[in-house]
């Protein structure tokens, strides 16, 4: 990186996000996502415990109790990306981001919006991709490939570690 890129106030990108980048990013997401790694344990124990009780009061409906939340969770990790992917027009549309010292402006073709850092909860970096985590437990995906060059990869990477909790990748 270049002293130029530390004094650098704004970066932009563009991009559409292919289907398969979307699943990795979702898949990659839930990896650090609390909710994830709370609601998944929790309701599956439950489910035990429900069924554990059901079928000690001879209940046939038990395995019912058991089965969908063992059989939801990997639907929702491995099938629901896809699900939202095709569903979700927004989700394919071509996209412009500027990152900035005040957070960063999303222009789609049908959607606007501004997000200030302290939406924002930490990036994570992998070798073909950031994920930028907000409040709520959801994730943006943001593709190496949308930097049109070293030196705008080097400017988001110092402008969102002076507002965020950066898991960046050891160059």
């Amino acid at each position: 990186m270049s002293d130029s890129d530390a004094t650098r106030d704004s970066v932009t990108v563009a991009f559409r996000i292919t289907e398969a980048e979307f699943i990795r990013g979702c898949q990659r997401g839930y990896r650090h996502s609390v909710y994830m790694l709370v609601l998944v344990p929790t309701t599956i124990a439950v489910a035990i415990i429900a069924a554990v009780s059901l079928r000690s009061h001879n209940s046939t409906f038990w395995f019912a109790v058991l089965i969908i939340p063992l059989a939801y969770w990997p639907w929702f990790v491995w099938l629901q990306p896809r699900s939202t992917y095709s569903r979700k027009s927004t989700v394919r549309e071509l996209r412009t981001i500027t990152y900035s010292a005040t957070g960063s402006h999303h222009q789609g073709e049908s959607y606007s919006l501004d997000r200030p850092w302290s939406r924002y909860t930490a990036v994570h970096e992998y070798p073909d991709m950031y994920l930028l985590r907000y409040r709520g437990g959801n994730t943006n995906t943001l593709p190496k490939r949308a930097f049109l060059s070293q030196s705008d990869e080097g400017a988001f990477r110092t402008i969102a570690s002076a507002h965020l909790k950066c898991h960046f990748l050891v160059s």
